[in-house]
């Protein structure tokens, strides 16, 4: 339904002449600013094909409000939109509701759709098979939503051949996965195996991901990024109570910059904490617990680990060893890293490339020189070893942690956002006389916390924004002068998997989610194996395979220091990389401060997905300010023709 009231008729010549000229001129105004958009409702008393053709009917600028209540799904929902960078579409919950999609059936997803410059906020879908499946797009912002009691992925993104380009997943509240039946069920399923699709250039940021730990769950990851993606930034995140790692990133196979993993709070892994491949910098992350390692560096599909940053981590809990690295081909650095440990508190499998190991401090065993020691009980205000909180990580003016790092791998900020200003304090936290200024670590969202720096989540232009500088003051915390030349792992077993994923074609006459090899393999797990059917009309399947053993990784990254020799050059431009990906990071970015609204119909929140909202905003308030323009030209206007109509030509009664 359009948001645009009709034309009263008029009727008097006088009137109808007046209004037509001062309507025009108003309309004359919006039309320069772009007033072709419409805003849209829809309701559940709508009836869902109603709904659907609603959807499918938006184009650039439009918004669409969704009224609270239960949006019933039976048949297929899809469809496929496109905004532009100047005028997105918005599709948002209504002020002060939720409106609620639900499917019933466990054989197909609840949402399947396309979109480039588009905001999804303020919606909860329950239900289904996938939540959402994004089968392809670019410039996507999925914020402030819920998905929950699907039977197998919450939200994915995994359709074979596809980049899914500069998207932000922002303050969604994931849980409950693997329902009636399960399946791999990862809170996201990001990106396809073996390179086959990937996600670039993206921020997930914000997000409560737990309860991804079902029984019925063949695989449970929290946040997994597969093969071939690039450039993403996985922050701020409180992820918990996982079958699988919290966090799992495969290599990005020299497609574009490593990806990012900051500031987040991780508990109850069932497997690994964090789990990377290749290619990815590990800053500012708090670990509470992990049935297996807190952090792991391992061979995975086609990377071995190279081009690794772990630093300034707070680990414990860690039923295997706090932080290990197995097989390494490249560069790889350990530092400033708190870890406390009852056994392993660094392990270093046979690496035909040695990592640097410095500045780290905690308990537990590690290779000589790469620990210092720590005391839990007088190095935090609150450290316990439930593995959960309530908790406090923070520094004690007294404790080893302050000052004893090392100063060259020192970020910008620490998991609250503080600028650590060049202290090396060790582990997540920046100390402060103060104590704890930031958020209580809990198992709710986490407050959102500024962004500060070059390296607090988004690039800016600066060449190398790593958190580690070199001789030359480069900021450069991806690999150290120490050389990048890939060496020759050992005959350590590899993870081999295989894995399928095909169907058959949709009602639409669309191939399905035919994501080539969409599997998940890991050093110690053996033989799961898992297929993923999702159908109306439209097949989805998905077969993991995961085995014991490693087979020789040998030339993967035969020469790791090719892709990234020169640290700098991985964020060569990495302010075009963040005008790319983000947009204007001067009009917030959603990182924290939300630029402020201009009209009620705004409130929601637009959360300035690039430059597009601030657009959107000066539109609106512009058109606001012309339709004000008309009111009071006609409240001027109006008395002179009543009086004129009353009184006839020169005040003659009528």
């Amino acid at each position: 339904m359009e948001g645009r009231r009709p034309a009263r008729r008029a009727t008097h010549a006088p009137l109808t002449w007046t209004l037509s000229v001062t309507i025009t001129a108003a309309a004359s105004a919006a039309v320069s600013t772009g007033a072709e958009a419409a805003t849209k409702y829809a309701s559940p008393s709508d009836g869902i094909n109603d709904v659907e053709a609603t959807f499918k009917g938006l184009n650039a600028g439009d918004e669409l409000i969704l009224a609270g209540g239960t949006y019933e799904l039976s048949g297929r929902f899809d469809f496929d939109i496109v905004g532009t960078e100047a005028n997105p579409i918005v599709i948002r919950a209504a002020e002060g509701a939720q409106p609620h999609f639900h499917r019933a059936a466990v054989d197909s997803n609840i949402w399947d759709f396309r979109a480039q410059y588009t905001i999804i906020q303020g919606i909860r879908f329950s239900g289904g098979s996938a939540g959402l499946r994004i089968e392809s797009a670019s410039h996507v912002t999925i914020e402030d939503c819920e998905i929950d009691h699907t039977r197998d992925v919450a939200l994915r993104m995994n359709d074979s051949g596809v980049t899914y380009e500069s998207m932000r997943i922002l303050r969604n509240e994931i849980h409950h996965t693997g329902v009636n039946g399960g399946g791999t069920s990862e809170g996201m399923y990001l990106g396809c195996n073996n390179n086959g699709c990937r996600l670039a250039n993206s921020l997930i940021q914000g997000n409560h991901v737990y309860a991804i730990d079902h029984q019925d769950i063949t695989q449970g990851d929290g946040i997994e990024l597969k093969e071939g993606s690039y450039g993403t930034i996985i922050s701020d995140n409180v992820v918990h109570n996982t079958k699988y790692p919290c966090i799992l990133t495969y290599g990005a196979v020299g497609n574009g910059p490593p990806n990012i993993i900051e500031r987040n709070l991780l508990f109850g892994c069932g497997d690994h904490a964090i789990q990377s491949a290749a290619d990815a910098i590990i800053r500012n992350n708090i670990i509470l617990s992990a049935a297996a390692d807190g952090i792991a560096m391992q061979l995975h599909q086609n990377g071995t680990p190279s081009n690794l940053t772990v630093v300034h981590n707070t680990i414990l809990g860690a039923s295997g060893s706090g932080i290990s690295v197995r097989s390494a081909s490249g560069a790889v650095l350990i530092a400033n890293n708190a870890i406390y440990a009852d056994g392993t508190a660094i392990y270093l499998g046979s690496n035909a490339a040695s990592p640097t190991l410095r500045g780290n401090v905690g308990t537990g065993s590690a290779p000589s020189g790469a620990l210092s020691t720590g005391n839990l009980a007088y190095d935090v205000v609150d450290g316990n070893t439930t593995g959960r909180p309530p908790i406090d990580l923070f520094p004690t003016a007294g404790g080893a942690l302050r000052d004893s790092g090392d100063v060259r791998d020192v970020p910008s900020d620490d998991f609250n956002g503080t600028p650590r200003n060049g202290a090396a304090d060790v582990g997540a936290y920046a100390f402060q006389p103060g104590g704890n200024q930031g958020w209580p670590l809990a198992a709710t969202m986490k407050d959102r916390q500024p962004i500060s720096g070059t390296d607090a989540g988004v690039p800016d232009a600066r060449p190398s924004d790593a958190g580690t500088r070199d001789a030359q003051g480069v900021d450069a915390q991806s690999p150290d002068a120490e050389g990048m030349d890939a060496q020759s792992p050992d005959a350590q077993a590899r993870d081999a998997s295989t894995a399928l994923d095909a169907g058959s074609t949709t009602d639409s006459g669309r191939p399905p989610d035919a994501s080539a090899a969409d599997e998940d393999a890991s050093d110690g797990r053996s033989n799961d194996a898992d297929t993923d059917a999702d159908a109306d009309t439209d097949a989805d399947a998905d077969t993991d395979a995961d085995a014991d053993g490693y087979a020789d990784a040998g030339s993967a990254h035969a020469d790791a220091g090719s892709a990234y020799a020169d640290a700098g050059s991985a964020y060569a431009d990495a302010g075009a990389y963040a005008d790319a990906a983000y947009g204007d990071a001067s009009v917030s970015l959603d990182a924290g401060v939300e630029a402020p609204e201009s009209t009620a119909a705004f409130e929601g929140g637009c959360s300035c997905h690039q430059v597009a909202c601030a657009r959107i905003r000066a539109f609106r308030h512009t058109s606001a300010l012309g339709a004000l323009g008309a009111l009071a030209a006609l409240a001027v206007v109006l008395p002179r023709i009543r009086a004129r109509w009353r009184h006839g030509p020169r005040g003659k009664p009528r």
